[in-house]
């Protein structure tokens, strides 16, 4: 219920769909989900700030897509009708809604069709083809139908005919994709009577960021807004300085930077929870004076000693506004003196088994976790080890096959 009256505001049936396909695709909602109490109420406030930034997207100029486009018909009597081409949404885990085909993005456009020759097409399909490494079609063929009558007579799609098509394209850009690649896509036109034609298309993607956390430090010491033990780190009842660098991860420079910062659970309350970083260079990290303001309750519950701190910053580059949400997870110190753990190692050596077999659970709280062997990944496999991993929140996700 809590979703579907967020997605109330987000402009008609095809944006809603977007929004929620967006935001349910992205990894920094998924994992303030695992520290969060009421799951529901986190998708829609996402949801909701997801809405008002596509409904701020959709006013800006309709061409960028357009622009990015281009178009060799070659010897094909089909011709894309340019300037009534679509870009229906640009989401997934690097989505904007911004009209920028941008790398990790997954397209949906609206390719409407004019028959410039002089034969009638009776029954056509076409076909997305990717031509280059960087991009993978999800949805190949959309059929094409118009009718328009000459002398008299009715013909499907006949010269002059518009038509537009039944169905979207969906392709996907790797997230590798350089900025400024122009992607290499081809429209394989058939038609029951005439055969095969094609049109070669490209599309320039650009890389911009994403903007991350960048290196942190905790203050908490007496003087300015922090109260606490000056110890550096994060205890019960103090309230924290949270000096944040934010990492541009791109190369192309992002302006009018602003981020906002949100935890997980109840025991961490942003006092200062938006910042002004105005513009972070590509490939490098800015830091300014301010810093992110949080208290800490007294008592913190077991299930909320490590939040998970949400980060979404929002900027402006080559005059389009981007936006992207990262996670990282802190520990509360002090909270360990509620429930005794044992004492964290200080080494990589991973916990010893004893003769009668690996210890329970209960027994290896604080303790590194021991290194996982995978003999074959799915995917690009994150690090060499998990030791490379630290200071990292770790999901790992078993399939099995039988």
């Amino acid at each position: 219920m809590a979703l579907e009256t967020a997605a109330r505001g987000v402009g008609d049936n095809s944006q809603r769909l977007a929004a929620l396909k967006a935001v349910i695709e992205n990894r920094g909602l998924l994992m303030e989900l695992l520290g969060s109490r009421d799951p529901a109420d986190v998708v829609a406030a996402r949801l909701r700030d997801y809405g008002s930034h596509a409904s701020a997207q959709a006013r800006a100029p309709s061409d960028r897509f357009r622009t990015a486009l281009g178009v060799d018909h070659g010897q094909c009597e089909l011709r894309v009708v340019t300037e009534k081409t679509q870009l229906v949404s640009d989401v997934g885990v690097a989505g904007h809604m911004n009209g920028v085909v941008d790398a990790g993005e997954t397209i949906s456009i609206n390719l409407p069709l004019r028959n410039e020759g002089t034969r009638a097409y009776r029954s056509t399909s076409c076909f997305l083809i990717a031509r280059d490494k960087y991009a993978t079609v999800d949805s190949t063929e959309v059929v094409y139908a118009g009718t328009s009558v000459q002398a008299g007579a009715s013909v499907v799609f006949g010269p002059g005919t518009e038509v537009a098509p039944k169905d979207v394209f969906v392709f996907s850009v790797s997230p590798e994709c350089p900025d400024g690649h122009h992607l290499a896509l081809e429209l394989l036109v058939w038609d029951t009577d005439l055969g095969r034609s094609t049109i070669s298309m490209a599309v320039t993607v650009t890389r911009v960021g994403p903007l991350t956390f960048g290196r942190a430090r905790i203050d908490d010491d007496v003087p300015g807004r922090s109260d606490g033990n000056g110890d550096g780190g994060i205890d019960p009842g103090e309230t924290i300085e949270y000096v944040l660098g934010i990492r541009n991860q791109g190369v192309v420079d992002v302006e009018q930077v602003e981020a906002t910062l949100r935890a997980s659970g109840t025991s961490v309350t942003l006092e200062t929870p938006t910042l002004r970083y105005a513009a972070v260079t590509g490939d490098a990290e800015r830091e300014i004076a301010a810093s992110f303001v949080f208290r800490v309750a007294e008592q913190v519950p077991a299930g909320e000693r490590t939040p998970i701190l949400t980060l979404s910053t929002t900027g402006v580059a080559r005059g389009v506004t981007y936006r992207w949400t990262t996670v990282r997870q802190e520990r509360v110190v002090g909270a360990a003196e509620h429930e005794p753990v044992a004492p964290p190692r200080t080494d990589d050596r991973p916990p010893r088994e004893s003769k009668a077999g690996p210890r329970p659970p209960s027994q290896l709280k604080g303790q590194l976790a021991p290194e996982i062997v995978v003999k074959e990944w799915i995917l690009k496999p994150p690090a060499e080890s998990l030791k490379d991993l630290r200071g990292r929140a770790v999901l790992l996700e078993f399939f099995a096959t039988w």
